[in-house]
C-alpha cells in the first residue's frame, strides 16, 4: 500500500465512529472492515502504533455493528417483507462465512461498558476486545493447551517417521473409517476455535 493510498483511505476517526454507529447496511460495514484491516496492516508495518490501534478500534466497532445487524436478521419474522427487502436473509447472502458472522456476534454480545473500556486500553487486539470481561475457565485452558500439544506432537511424530507406517499396524489395531471421518470433521472446528483465541488476527 502506497502513502497516497493510505491518505485516501485514512478516515477522520471520530466521524468514522459516528458513521458506524448509525450504519444499517452490512455491505457498507464490510467495506469499513476491509479498509480498517488494510490501514492496520500499513500502520503496523510503518510502526505507527497509535494509528494502528485506532484502525483496530474502527475495525472492532464495525465488527460490533455487523453483529448487531445480524441479530436483527435472526429476530426477523419470515413474513416481514419490509425487513427482508433491506436485510439479506442468510449469512451467505451477506457474503460472510459462518466464522466471520460468529466473531461479529461475539463482539456485539460484549456489554457496552466493557466494550468501551477495552477500546480505551492503549494496546488492544480484536480478540481481546471480543472477549472483554470474559475469563476462560482454567480447565478449558488446560484442555485447549493439551489438545494443541497432542495434535502438534502427533503430527511431528508422523513427519519424523517415529511411528510405523499405517500398513505395519493397521490390520491389528483396526481403526475404523468412521473414526477417521470424525477426526476430519473435528479438525476445522478445533482450528477455528484456536484461531479465535489467537491474540492477533
Amino acid at each position: 500500500m502506497t502513502e497516497s493510498e493510505v491518505r485516501a483511505l485514512a478516515p477522520n476517526w471520530g466521524a468514522m465512529k459516528l458513521a458506524i454507529a448509525t450504519c444499517s447496511r452490512v455491505d457498507e460495514l464490510r467495506d469499513v472492515q476491509s479498509k480498517a484491516t488494510a490501514l492496520r496492516a500499513y500502520y503496523h508495518q510503518s510502526r505507527d502504533v497509535q494509528s494502528e490501534m485506532e484502525a483496530i478500534r474502527i475495525r472492532a466497532r464495525a465488527d460490533r455493528r455487523v453483529g448487531e445487524l445480524l441479530r436483527e436478521v435472526e429476530r426477523a419474522q419470515p413474513g416481514n417483507p419490509n425487513f427482508q427487502s433491506s436485510h439479506p436473509a442468510t449469512i451467505a447472502d451477506l457474503g460472510m462465512t459462518r466464522s466471520e458472522a460468529s466473531r461479529a456476534m461475539q463482539m456485539a454480545a460484549v456489554p457496552e461498558h466493557q466494550f468501551e473500556a477495552a477500546l480505551a486500553q492503549p494496546r488492544i487486539s480484536l480478540n481481546g476486545v471480543r472477549n472483554a470481561g470474559r475469563e476462560l475457565p482454567s480447565g478449558d485452558i488446560n484442555l485447549t493447551l493439551k489438545t494443541w500439544g497432542d495434535i502438534t506432537r502427533f503430527a511431528r511424530s508422523i513427519e519424523n517417521r517415529e511411528f510405523l507406517p499405517p500398513q505395519g499396524w493397521k490390520t491389528s489395531f483396526g481403526i475404523q473409517a468412521f473414526q477417521v471421518a470424525e477426526v476430519v470433521a473435528a479438525l476445522p472446528i478445533i482450528v477455528d476455535y484456536l484461531s479465535q483465541l489467537a491474540t492477533e488476527e
